[in-house]
């Protein structure tokens, strides 16, 4: 049996098409983090059961503002007095409300698309199935989102994923499962950069140490990114983020006018993954030798790449 732990505010607008998407699961559980758009209402006509979830936020101190400045060389964005959300702890909230063991997260801008009878006989033979999550300018990657709770569970206040407790096996969906993604393009991304902040000073997340760096390079926060980039591959090991990452500080030392630098951290991220078509093509944009480096984007594969584009 799989349960279906959703996470929610003001969602009114996806709730119709997500829960239809959802037939056939008896047990769907919502924790709403009080939402005025007539969200609760909307769920629980549908079959729902809905919980007000609890505030799990952190807020800074004079204390967390030095410590961040004592251990990476600037200020953060975040102040004293500002609420720092936990997304993990949030679904984990909505996780403990489940039924059943196996567990379906998706987010509320999602629909699933999956043959569950052939879903369900795969739960019986793991702890964790990937399937591809697709979104509308039609890049895909593999998600985590159905799992056995009792073998993961969600880490990270932010980019949170199930991560194992135990050793686990895990399976493929193939074309047993899709999720699309519609999420709507925001304006201001800077509500994340506080959060990933405090993450990587309080947790040490590893994660959100590359997406900080990520989000430092969109903001042309130039040297941020690469410290903070750095300081993901000191313990980063996931191929997918290990390549964008180099390939992330090859942009910024390429802005910043260091063309040897940025040539070695490209050829890191070819080094990582071979396939990695992005890389190649910037390769050819910043090499002498372009036109090899074209040659051999135009046979990549684009396998184990975090995001599904070609630049």
């Amino acid at each position: 049996m799989i349960s279906v732990a959703i996470v929610s505010y003001n969602e009114i607008a996806n709730v119709p098409r997500l829960m239809k998407s959802l037939k056939g699961i008896e047990d769907v559980v919502v924790a709403d983090d009080g939402s005025t758009d007539g969200t609760v209402e909307a769920f629980e006509k549908l079959g729902a059961r809905v919980f007000r979830r609890h505030d799990h936020s952190s807020v800074i101190t004079d204390a967390d503002v030095d410590e961040f400045a004592s251990k990476f060389d600037y200020l953060p964005r975040f102040n004293p007095g500002d609420k720092v959300f936990n997304g993990s702890a949030c679904r984990n909230e909505a996780v403990s409300y489940a039924k059943y063991d196996w567990i379906f997260n998706p987010d509320c801008d999602e629909f699933v698309t999956w043959d569950l009878p052939a879903i369900k006989k795969m739960t019986k033979e793991c702890d964790l199935i990937l399937c591809k999550l697709r979104t509308p300018n039609g890049s895909q990657c593999n998600t985590m989102k159905l799992y056995n709770r009792t073998k993961l569970t969600f880490k990270g206040r932010v980019h949170e994923l199930p991560m194992p407790i135990v050793q686990i096996k895990k399976l493929n969906a193939g074309n047993k499962m899709y999720i699309d993604h519609y999420q709507k393009p925001r304006a201001n991304r800077l509500e994340y950069i506080h959060v990933m902040e405090y993450s990587v000073m309080r947790d040490n997340d590893v994660r959100s140490k590359f997406y900080l760096g990520r989000e430092y390079y969109r903001y042309a926060e130039l040297f941020k990114a690469i410290k903070m980039l750095h300081e993901y591959l000191k313990e980063g090991t996931w191929v997918p983020e290990v390549a964008e990452a180099y390939l992330l500080m090859a942009r910024c030392y390429w802005i910043m006018d260091k063309k040897q630098e940025a040539r070695q951290a490209c050829m890191y991220a070819i080094h990582t993954n071979p396939d990695h078509k992005a890389a190649l093509l910037f390769m050819a944009e910043i090499s002498k030798k372009g036109g090899v480096w074209r040659r051999y984007a135009e046979y990549a594969k684009n396998d184990d790449i975090l995001y599904g584009r070609d630049a």
